[in-house]
């Protein structure tokens, strides 16, 4: 029932707002350290950048820096628990016209919980879901609490290299006008490449299909992004 749901909102959006294209960069260095077989702790460094107005380059100008910590419980072999006590973010806003490059940038704290799940579909393919809920808090803004769900697929090449695909939605459901309930949505693509359990390599691809803050457009942007892991055990 909510997959129909998430389909018929995620329908209804495109179907009535016009588009804005855009192209982005995105680098994001995680470093791992496992306490023990059960629970594991992230250090999260992100930053984004955009491209400038009549231009496809996505390191053109920033978007956005943050950090955040997760904390990490293994319930099970197929069941794992997270939770984010907390995230900054530093975000820009999207360069859409010219006034856009002279906005001051704003300040976010997000504390963040989610549940993530695999199974397996052969000896090499994986189903992973994940659902999580964030309280976003903006300085000079209302409080948000977004939830997000995503559905995706691993596949195992051997014991380095693995492909990854994920579909993601997010709605806002708390703190915002019912205009923007929709929030966005997103497409990835990935290849991992992982030596030794220390370090993790993966780049990729991810189309995001988002609503802009005056709920009358609807941005179309086209991420380039490379992940890094390095685990400290």
């Amino acid at each position: 029932m909510y997959r129909r749901l998430f389909l018929i909102l995620f329908l209804s959006v495109l179907s009535r707002a016009s588009f804005a294209q855009h192209y982005d960069a995105w680098e994001r260095l995680t470093l791992r350290l496992p306490v023990n077989s059960k629970w594991l702790t992230e250090a999260e460094f992100q930053s984004r950048q955009q491209n400038k107005l009549d231009h496809i380059s996505p390191l053109g100008a920033p978007l956005m820096y943050s950090y955040r910590q997760w904390i990490y419980y293994r319930a099970s072999a197929h069941v794992q628990l997270a939770l984010s006590p907390f995230a900054y973010y530093r975000a820009y806003t999207t360069i859409l016209q010219q006034a856009d490059y002279y906005k001051a940038p704003g300040s976010e704290y997000r504390f963040s919980a989610a549940a993530e799940m695999q199974q397996p579909l052969s000896k090499s393919l994986w189903l992973n879901e994940r659902a999580a809920m964030e309280y976003r808090l903006f300085e000079g803004a209302d409080d948000i609490i977004r939830l997000r769900t995503r559905l995706g697929l691993r596949k195992d090449a051997g014991q380095h290299w693995a492909y990854k695909a994920y579909y993601e939605l997010m709605l806002n459901t708390w703190g915002i006008s019912r205009a923007h309930l929709y929030d966005q949505s997103r497409f990835s693509f990935s290849v991992s490449y992982r030596t030794h359990h220390r370090f993790e390599l993966e780049p990729g691809y991810m189309y995001l299909n988002r609503l802009s803050k005056t709920a009358k457009l609807t941005i179309n942007e086209h991420a380039f992004f490379i992940n890094l892991f390095y685990s400290f055990r």
